[in-house]
């Protein structure tokens, strides 16, 4: 159910829809009759690109069953997964339990302070992972993250979402 006094919120700090991902200051400026229409469109236009185009090459990245090799040992790792679970391992260490295509579960150790303290990923999604390492202290499988390694989600009816899933 929508708020009664929305449409006057809309423009400030704290509307959801047109709330900016970072901004520095206390305060944003956004003037909604310009702007809101350019949002607009320009979400609709993304949508439907993503829906329709697969904008991220399954073979750019390296497989989870490549990563046992001894060449993977000491390179940058470039990953395209599904979360199938998350673990707080200690305050400052999320482990998530990763799957690709080639159906091998591993291990991915992201530290919470190197993403703001809130990394919002969920069980189920599609991410893309950038420049990770493999662990070869451990026994198990596992990947550790880098200063450089950045983390991508796709929206749910983006195509590549779909090519995962099967």
């Amino acid at each position: 159910m929508r708020d009664e006094n929305a449409e006057n919120d809309e423009g400030k700090v704290g509307h959801g829809d047109y709330d900016p991902y970072k901004f520095s200051g206390k305060n944003y400026s956004l003037d909604l009759s310009v702007h809101k229409g350019i949002l607009k469109s320009l979400r609709k236009w993304a949508i439907k690109y993503l829906t329709n185009n697969s904008v991220i090459h399954l073979t750019t990245y390296s497989q989870l069953k490549t990563l046992d090799a001894d060449d993977a040992k000491g390179r940058d790792i470039d990953l395209l997964v599904k979360v199938l679970k998350m673990f707080e391992k200690d305050e400052h260490t999320l482990e998530l339990r990763i799957k690709d295509n080639s159906n091998q579960l591993w291990f991915l150790s992201l530290p919470k302070l190197r993403f703001g303290g809130n990394i919002d990923i969920r069980e189920g999604e599609i991410i893309r992972v950038r420049s990770v390492i493999r662990d070869v202290t451990s026994r198990g499988k596992r990947v550790n993250s880098k200063m450089s390694t950045n983390i991508l989600k796709f929206l749910p009816c983006a195509k590549i979402v779909t090519e995962m899933a099967h």
